[in-house]
Parts: structure tokens; C-alpha cells; sequence
């Protein structure tokens, strides 16, 4: 039921993004010149918005708590299928700006730091949550070769790459300044904020619960 819900979701968000783009080219000449540009804009953000789903999934295979809403092995099969899909959005993202004529981009400057001329530094950042999502995603596939506890702290830098991404999408995107960017961006991050924290403080109790029994049983 989940992987229906959150499929529905995408693609409800793909039609809308492919709708728009479809209209603005439809009643704007000037618009079709800039084709590369919208479509860097759209699959940006919906890339963000995988992510989102990516990493609210990939919190909520951690605690019990959510297992109401949807058994643990269903989120950990779409935290996986996210994954895969937002770097697809990202690709997508990504090399089309090397085509366009409105604000084009070097390969040079897609993919080292500070390269840009167009707002580094924030490019920059995106660069780099980039590289972290990557690393994250590979290694998931490399478990049994570096070892359980070396993945599982390579994977801890998802929670920074998130946000990463969230600035740079606040302060890089076209769109950012759009009432419906602000409000998609506030919901969004808030939401991870909380997840994150619930998923930390569950951690914390379950370690001192054997803690506490121990303590018991020597009493």
C-alpha cells in the first residue's frame, strides 16, 4: 500500500512539473529558448522532493514507532528504490545545463566546488551534498566488503548531505523566492528535523534500557 502511495506521489509531482513546463514553453516563445533551463528546474526539485521521501523512509526503517503507518521491510525496500531514482533526478538535473544557452555550465563547473560563476558558493554546496548522496548510495551495495560499522557511519552523512541539498536549493533554486518553494521547503525540512530527532532519542532509550536492567538485576 505504501509503494502505491508513494509512486502515486511521484508521479503525480512528475505529470504537474511535465504540465507546467509543457504550458510556460506553450505560452511563452521567449521560454522555448530556455528549454534546458526549465528542465534543470523541475527535475531539481523534484529530485529534492525524492529525497525527501528518501530520507523520511530511510528514518522511519529505524524506529518502531512508525510500523502503524507502514511495516519496516516496505520502507527499507522504497528507501532503496528512492535512492536509485532521486540520483536519476539528479542526473537530470545536472546535464542539461551543459546545452543551455540562458546560463550555461562546464562540465568543470558542475563538478568542482567553487567553479561556478554562477552563485559558487551555493553551487558548490550542491555539489558536494551530490557527492555525499552518491557515496551513501554505493556503498549500501558494498556492505559486506567494508564492514556493517563502516557503512553505518558513511551512511550517517545522508543526514548532512539532506541538508546540504535544502540549502542549496533555498539559495541557489530560480524558484526559491515563490511562496510555494518557501512553504515546500520549511514542511519539509521541519519534517526531517523531527524525524531525526525522534529517530536519536529512540536510539538513546534503547541503549539504556539494558543499562537500567542491568543496574536491576545487581540491585
Amino acid at each position: 500500500m505504501l509503494r502505491r502511495w508513494v509512486m502515486a506521489g511521484l508521479g503525480a509531482a512528475l505529470v504537474l512539473f511535465g504540465v507546467s513546463a509543457l504550458a510556460r514553453l506553450a505560452l511563452d516563445p521567449q521560454a522555448q529558448s530556455h528549454v534546458f533551463w526549465y528542465i534543470n528546474r523541475a527535475t531539481g526539485f523534484t529530485a529534492y522532493l525524492v529525497l525527501f521521501a528518501n530520507m523520511v523512509l530511510g528514518l522511519m526503517v529505524k524506529t518502531k514507532r512508525y510500523d502503524n503507518i507502514a511495516p519496516r521491510w516496505s520502507s527499507f525496500d522504497l528507501h532503496q528504490f528512492t535512492a536509485l531514482l532521486a540520483l536519476g533526478f539528479l542526473a537530470l538535473h545536472i546535464f542539461p545545463l551543459l546545452f543551455d544557452s540562458f546560463s550555461p555550465f562546464t562540465l568543470t563547473q558542475l563538478f568542482v566546488p567553487l567553479a561556478s560563476t554562477y552563485r559558487p558558493l551555493w553551487i558548490a554546496v550542491g555539489i558536494i551534498s551530490l557527492y555525499g548522496f552518491v557515496v551513501v548510495t554505493v556503498t549500501f551495495y558494498f556492505r559486506a566488503q567494508i564492514g556493517q560499522r563502516a557503512w553505518r557511519a558513511i551512511h550517517y552523512v545522508s543526514f548532512a548531505a539532506f541538508f546540504l541539498v535544502l540549502l542549496h536549493g533555498v539559495f541557489a533554486g530560480s524558484d526559491s523566492q515563490e511562496l510555494w518553494a518557501k512553504l515546500t521547503y520549511w514542511v519539509t525540512g521541519v519534517i526531517v528535523c523531527m524525524l531525526t530527532a525522534s529517530r536519536f532519542l529512540d536510539a538513546g532509550s534503547t541503549a539504556a534500557a539494558p543499562s537500567r536492567a542491568r543496574r536491576v538485576v545487581k540491585d
